[in-house]
C-alpha cells in the first residue's frame, strides 16, 4: 500500500477479508487518534486483524489472512452519496 492513513482520502475506513467474510468500518478520525495519522496504511490493517486465526496460522500450505482496505485505492468511498442532492426552492435565505 505504501500510503499513510494522513493520506487516506474517506472519512470511513473499511476492512474486509474475503477468506473469512470479516468486515470493519472505523471512522477516520478515531484510528487517527488511536493509532496516529502517520501509521501505514499496510500497518494498520495488520493491527485491525491481528486477532483474526488465518493470521496466527504458521502453515507453509495455508493462505494466511486476507484482510485488505475495501475503497483504496480505486472503488467508490463509502462516504460518497448515491444520488445527487437538489436544491430545494423555498429554503432559508
Amino acid at each position: 500500500m505504501g500510503s499513510r492513513l494522513s493520506d487516506y482520502p474517506y472519512v470511513t475506513v473499511r476492512v474486509h477479508c474475503p477468506r473469512c467474510e470479516r468486515y470493519g468500518a472505523y471512522k477516520l478520525a478515531r484510528l487517527a487518534a488511536c493509532y496516529g495519522p502517520e501509521i501505514e496504511l499496510a500497518e494498520l490493517v495488520r493491527k485491525l486483524s491481528s486477532d483474526c486465526h488465518h493470521r496466527r496460522e504458521n502453515h507453509p500450505y495455508r493462505q494466511g489472512c486476507q484482510a485488505r482496505l475495501l475503497d483504496w485505492p480505486r472503488n467508490r468511498p463509502p462516504d460518497e452519496p448515491l444520488a445527487t442532492f437538489a436544491v430545494v426552492k423555498g429554503g432559508k435565505s
